[in-house]
């Protein structure tokens, strides 16, 4: 009974993290599921990560948190030769408005990358969702 509930909530709460944008078409696009984070960038920049929507800064702290509870062991790489700088080791996905400006994806990989999340995916339909859509 309580692995059910646990699969109920999981289900719901992955559901928070996606909301419903226009995604850009690519040829090559290919299914991931494995992303630990999803970030999504609306038409007009708004951002929504961990179920809520959040200001560049609020989600700069909100990964930055994120990087501090991730698993020593599993989730963080071994330090960067070049700058000595442990990286994140999970992958963040991007979901982007086809119709996003560009500097508002930047602004989302620059808050990425400052907290030390180098690892990321961008959303896109590839053929075979297009077909459905």
């Amino acid at each position: 009974f309580l692995l059910i509930i646990f699969f109920m909530t999981v289900t719901e709460l992955k559901k928070l993290d996606i909301v419903r944008l226009t995604l850009p078409d690519a040829d090559s696009a290919i299914t991931q599921e494995d992303a630990k984070f999803i970030i999504n960038i609306e038409r007009l920049g708004d951002i929504t990560a961990g179920g809520r929507k959040r200001s560049i800064d609020e989600l700069k702290t909100f990964l930055m948190d994120r990087y501090a509870h991730l698993d020593e062991q599993r989730e963080i790489e071994p330090p960067n030769p070049a700058d000595k700088k442990k990286y994140a080791a999970v992958l963040i996905k991007i979901r982007a408005d086809e119709l996003t400006e560009f500097r508002d994806v930047q602004a989302v990989l620059s808050a990425c990358i400052e907290a030390k999340f180098y690892k990321t995916s961008f959303g896109a339909l590839g053929p075979e969702q297009r077909k459905k859509n």
